[in-house]
């Protein structure tokens, strides 16, 4: 069998971008195992509970994202959940590619793009496309692609196969969200400009006759929803018609568009880390990932150079490039919810902004095809890029030594749940764990279900309350390679796991033994801790030997009360300066949050917050949101019965922020947020009866 040389070329091109791709980002997230508090919910959560979300929301695609979650979590096997995570994504980077060569019949372009999408990816902190539901938002995102490419070919070659796979994969695509019907006025461009109709007219005719199929699919898919969603009666705040402001609007959209600009997050991890932590982060693969894509760049030119691109075709595609850049966020910015989440720390975060980075990609694409004829041009734009590709794995390895920090706490826990101290066949373990909760994990009975989907046994763990059982997971910048998490029954200390970077049957956790401050341990994996002022200065590494597949656990020697560790610790679970720690049993007369706690929430009426002020004494608290309504209001905060701040809302107007700094009492206080106007429905199909909006919620202790 004789192999064309082209095939060969192609292989090497493909294998050099998949390459490139894992290095620049994939190779950072080596210890990504949860991100964000939905990707833990949909791992954990069985079929029967996206069937009930899709009822309780109104969004019948729940049905079938409720099976696309699932297939990167089917082994428990974090091979097997990176291997599912990267081959979905490199695959759609692939495809992309093969939908540029096919589209404008030059396949060295599509190299060209493949490469400044597999290198220019920013990963973040939140919702981004990467960090959290990476398996189906890839799988819909290519099927997109596989539909455009196919009806191309159909266009083109008229043959009804291709027809119908494209159809087949259009259905895929409109189950992945009701906002992937943006999509169609895509193809009926493509349509367009494959048309040989004279006058247009008649082209647009055409190609609403070749693409009837897919608009018939499109309607049906609409329909569906909003029959689904009347038939519920449910909806929320991502479907909810926000304020009309055209500001608003027009912010929210243009934040979500550009939310991925290439070395924008770079920017905002710069301005959070500053520029000394970041250059501690440089490595010698960053210059060689940069250097190979300056010289492949380079390289490509040659191919590029004499390529001519009718001015018919090249208008069409940018009239594409700019509609797939705008479209795709424009329904969002609509809605209450994301209008709420517009102008703050998550817009860079989050996962609408990746549809947007791939027409940016491509007009980055597009500058350097116009540059290719002028050399020295061509040469600057192409090492401005590598420049660019520098900053990203930057950022890439930040963001991913911020999963790291956060998978540390579920390898330890496993490691505790697989413990002798967890006993299987015994139903009523109560656990007390504040400190389990944080910014991603929010939600209550996370780790109850964690556990049983562990071990096959649910253990009770609680944020607050009385337990006799308890764990307390200590992690800050002081000890943050080697966090350690303390477990008590009737608050004498059994055990103590930690692990220097992560656990697992390879780097176990280990059941560490706490010692005089001077003593040096023997035939432990701990020599010492140093302790000065009460306060925890260091943890030594664990001893390096033998690989040992089982977890091992020492038994402690002496016996230290929960009240000493905490003040070894310096570790204070209140007041309420953790997002975990204000969820739905701190606040009544709300409805559930949307997103994580603290983002944004409706009220039902009147509300009353629980403040706790645990520090013993009088201290200085500040409590920050936003408020919006759909009706003119007035709200008024009081705290234990005293008037401290009054607010004017306007329906329709942007989100009022609210800054207040108040004195609080030692123990527990009522924050009291009323208003003048009853509760009632919006009058979009959602039943429930709302006041006003409580949004970007955080309160914090200011001193003591």
């Amino acid at each position: 069998m004789i192999i064309k040389k082209n095939t060969y070329e192609k292989v090497y091109y493909l294998l050099i971008i998949a390459l490139l791709s894992y290095l620049t980002l994939f190779s950072y997230i080596s210890e990504l195992w949860f991100t964000t508090n939905d990707d833990i919910r949909h791992y954990l959560a069985p079929y029967s509970e996206w069937m009930d979300s899709a009822q309780a929301y109104g969004r019948i695609h729940h049905y079938v994202n409720g099976l696309y979650v699932q297939v990167t979590r089917l082994f428990d096997s974090y091979i097997y959940y990176r291997a599912t995570h990267i081959v979905m994504m490199i695959t759609m980077i692939f495809s992309f590619g093969w939908l540029i060569s096919t589209t404008l019949r030059e396949r060295y372009m599509g190299y060209i793009y493949m490469v400044l999408l597999a290198t220019l990816w920013q990963n973040s902190g939140g919702h981004n496309m990467i960090g959290s539901y990476p398996f189906y938002v890839a799988f819909t995102v290519t099927s997109l692609l596989l539909t455009t490419i196919y009806f191309v070919k159909y266009l083109r070659e008229e043959k009804r196969l291709y027809l119908w796979i494209s159809l087949l994969f259009w259905i895929f695509t409109l189950k992945g969200s009701e906002l992937w019907l943006l999509y169609l006025p895509m193809l009926l461009l493509f349509a367009y400009g494959e048309s040989n109709k004279d006058g247009i007219s008649k082209r647009i005719i055409a190609s609403l006759s070749v693409a009837k199929w897919h608009i018939a699919l499109t309607i049906l898919s609409v329909v569906s929803y909003f029959v689904f969603k009347l038939y519920c009666g449910t909806s929320y705040s991502g479907s909810t018609i926000g304020t009309a402001s055209f500001h608003t609007i027009f912010q929210t959209w243009m934040e979500y568009t550009f939310g991925l600009l290439p070395g924008l997050k770079f920017y905002y991890s710069l301005e959070d880390t500053g520029l000394k932590f970041m250059l501690g982060l440089i490595s010698f693969k960053m210059f060689f990932v940069s250097s190979a894509v300056f010289v492949l760049l380079l390289f490509l030119r040659s191919k590029i150079e004499n390529i001519h691109m009718e001015k018919r075709k090249y208008l069409l595609t940018i009239v594409i490039g700019l509609y797939t850049l705008f479209a795709p966020n424009f329904l969002i910015s609509l809605t209450y919810k994301y209008q709420a989440w517009a102008g703050g720390e998550r817009i860079k975060d989050y996962l609408y902004s990746s549809l947007s980075y791939f027409s940016i990609v491509f007009f980055i694409f597009l500058f350097l095809f116009v540059l290719r004829r002028w050399k020295p041009l061509y040469i600057l734009f192409s090492f401005l890029i590598a420049l660019i590709v520098f900053s990203t794995q930057l950022n890439n390895k930040y963001i991913g030594e911020l999963y790291e920090t956060h998978s540390k706490k579920f390898f330890i826990v496993d490691a505790f749940l697989q413990s002798k101290y967890i006993q299987k066949d015994i139903l009523g373990h109560k656990i007390l764990a504040p400190t389990l909760w944080d910014g991603m994990v929010v939600r209550d009975g996370v780790w109850n279900s964690y556990s049983k989907n562990r071990i096959g046994s649910e253990v009770n763990f609680i944020k607050k309350g009385k337990a006799d059982e308890k764990i307390i997971y200590v992690t800050s910048e002081l000890n943050k390679d080697a966090p350690f998490m303390i477990y008590s029954q009737k608050n004498i200390i059994k055990a103590i796991f930690t692990s220097v970077r992560r656990c697992n049957k390879n780097s176990p956790c280990y059941l560490i033994y706490i010692g005089d401050s001077t003593e040096e341990m023997s035939g432990t994996a701990i020599k010492q801790y140093s302790y000065d002022n009460n306060k925890l200065l260091s943890v030594s590494k664990l001893s390096e030997g033998k690989v040992i597949k089982d977890i091992i656990l020492f038994e402690p020697k002496n016996i230290i009360k929960d009240s000493q560790v905490i003040a070894l610790v310096d570790y204070n679970p209140l007041p309420l300066y953790a997002p975990a720690t204000y969820g739905t049993e701190f606040i009544s007369g709300v409805y559930r949050w949307e997103g994580e706690v603290g983002n944004f929430i409706w009220a039902s009426g009147d509300v009353d917050m629980k403040l706790i002020n645990g520090s013993g004494r009088e201290a200085r608290y500040r409590l920050q949101m936003e408020l919006g309504t759909l009706k003119e209001r007035n709200v008024i905060f009081s705290l234990n019965g005293k008037e401290v701040y009054e607010v004017h809302l306007k329906a329709g107007e942007r989100f009022h922020k609210v800054d207040l700094s108040f004195d609080l009492p030692a123990g527990e206080n009522r924050l009291k947020i009323t208003t003048d106007v009853p509760a009632a429905e919006p009058g979009n199909g959602d039943h429930r009866k709302m006041s006003f909006s409580m949004g970007r919620v955080k309160y914090s202790i200011e001193s003591r």
